[in-house]
């Protein structure tokens, strides 16, 4: 995988500590986690790093677009790097990578936290269906950034995201992404072209945490079903928060993920 990507990743705190990744959603980069960087890195060594089609990580080939070729790019990094066993740290585009990676490399990971990420479409017809709605989505954001940013922050998903004190500052973050590279990103690393995981969750034998904020609804419906397929499960929903839980209330999400890995 090294010819498709280069990842631009920091590694911080001690070799000697437990190692954590962490991954950012949709239209994220590193600097969103910039508030888990100083909590754990006192007693973790993290490693942050952009997706592909954001930030700086270099995409060399359009394959790398690919949701599976994504999981495998970040997989070679994690052994490059002499940072397993890891535990990773996903949200939402970000934890869909990252449970592909637990179940198709196990032996690497040792815990995995799941903030509101689910395991894909589990029909054809509904894979297709979003697939369209994310081609014509694609479109749209070429066209309307960077005012895209902020409208689909007003999606019902992320209710009461504006009232963050650090909203404004993500959102000119956000801005800094190529439009064009988040199309790509759209068309084939969303739910519609991603394999399906359901099937496999019982596979999962690591411990899992789920992260929901109380104030997205369609997500605690999925981590509701999601808790009863994995075998070793901790479902945590967050009030006052929606899908955004480590921007709306940094301090309990770093807890409660703090907490779960110092669990053996």
């Amino acid at each position: 995988m090294a010819e498709l990507y280069r990842f631009h990743h920091i590694i911080s705190g001690f070799s000697d500590k437990p190692k954590v990744l962490f991954l950012h959603g949709f239209m994220g980069r590193i600097d969103e986690w910039d508030a888990q960087n100083e909590s754990f890195r006192p007693d973790y060594q993290c490693m942050f790093l952009d997706l592909p089609g954001h930030g700086a990580t270099e995409v060399r080939h359009k394959a790398g677009y690919e949701f599976i070729k994504c999981a495998e790019g970040i997989a070679e990094l994690i052994r490059q790097k002499h940072f397993s066993p890891v535990s990773i740290v996903g949200y939402s585009l970000g934890g869909r990578i990252a449970l592909y990676i637990a179940l198709s490399w196990p032996d690497e990971v040792n815990h995995l936290v799941l903030e509101s990420a689910s395991p894909g479409i589990a029909t054809k017809e509904d894979r297709l269906k979003r697939s369209q709605q994310d081609a014509l989505l694609a479109e749209k954001l070429k066209v309307e950034w960077p005012e895209f940013v902020e409208n689909w922050y007003r999606q019902p998903l992320f209710k009461g995201i504006f009232e963050s004190s650090q909203f404004s500052r993500m959102i000119e973050r956000k801005k800094l992404n190529n439009p064009e590279k988040l199309a790509c990103v759209l068309n084939k690393m969303g739910q519609g072209a991603q394999p399906p995981l359901w099937n496999d969750l019982k596979n999962l034998q690591k411990p899992v945490l789920l992260l929901t904020g109380a104030n997205d609804p369609k997500y605690m419906f999925i981590t509701e079903k999601m808790t009863k397929k994995i075998p070793h499960c901790t479902r945590l929903v967050i009030p006052d928060c929606s899908h955004n839980i480590h921007l709306q209330n940094p301090g309990r999400f770093n807890a409660e993920v703090r907490n779960f890995l110092s669990r053996d």
